[in-house]
């Protein structure tokens, strides 16, 4: 349920010149894999930039801060980073936040 996240985790990304597509469609089947498998992972947005192509965020939901943290300190994201790599022009800066309030309608 969306009233159970209070955390997200953001990630600012700059893919290599032609890498974008293939960065934004290997971190969306990343995620897609592990939602329902990963304990307190409810979900994420990604998106692009309009005026920076190259230029993408994504954010992770979760309801626990431990469950993040566990998660981002593990194996199966180190693995998928190392993957994605190649495709960026640096490591992704990451920002980690608890959520004041969340909404969609």
């Amino acid at each position: 349920q969306i009233s159970d996240v209070k955390y997200a985790m953001q990630f600012n990304e700059r893919c290599k010149k032609g890498k974008r597509v293939l960065a934004l469609k290997m971190i969306a089947d990343f995620y897609n894999n592990n939602i329902g498998r990963v304990k307190g992972f409810k979900g994420y947005l990604l998106r692009e930039s309009l005026k920076d192509p190259p230029s993408i965020v994504n954010i992770t939901f979760w309801d626990a801060k431990e469950d993040m943290d566990s998660y981002y300190n593990g194996m199966n994201y180190s693995e998928f980073l190392e993957k994605v790599k190649p495709l960026l022009e640096q490591l992704p800066e990451k920002s980690e936040y608890q959520l004041f309030d969340f909404r969609l309608s």
